[in-house]
C-alpha cells in the first residue's frame, strides 16, 4: 500500500511541475508585436539551460540530503536496537 501512495504522490507531484511549465510558457503575456513577449518565453536558450542545470542540481541534492539524514536515522536506530538485546540478555 505504501508503494502505490509513493507513485501516486510522485505522479501528482510531476503533473503539477508540467502544469506550472505550460503556465509559465504559454501565459507569459507581454506585447507579442513588439517582440517583447515577457514570461519565460522572452528567455534565450542559455538562461533556461542555466536554470535547468540549477534547478536539477538542487533537486539531486535535495534526494541525496535526504538519503544521509535517512542512513543517519537507520544506523541510530540499529544502536539502540542492538542495545536493547544486550540488555535484555543480560
Amino acid at each position: 500500500m505504501s508503494i502505490r501512495k509513493n507513485v501516486v504522490t510522485t505522479i501528482i507531484v510531476l503533473a503539477i511541475i508540467v502544469i506550472a511549465t505550460y503556465g509559465l510558457f504559454s501565459l507569459g503575456g507581454g506585447n507579442t508585436r513588439g517582440g517583447n513577449e515577457g514570461g519565460f518565453r522572452s528567455l534565450n536558450a542559455r538562461t533556461l539551460v542555466t536554470l535547468g542545470v540549477v534547478g536539477g542540481s538542487a533537486f539531486i541534492t535535495g534526494f541525496g540530503l535526504r538519503d544521509v539524514i535517512g542512513r543517519a536515522v537507520a544506523t541510530r536506530n540499529r544502536n539502540r536496537l542492538k542495545s536493547l538485546q544486550e540488555q535484555k540478555k543480560a
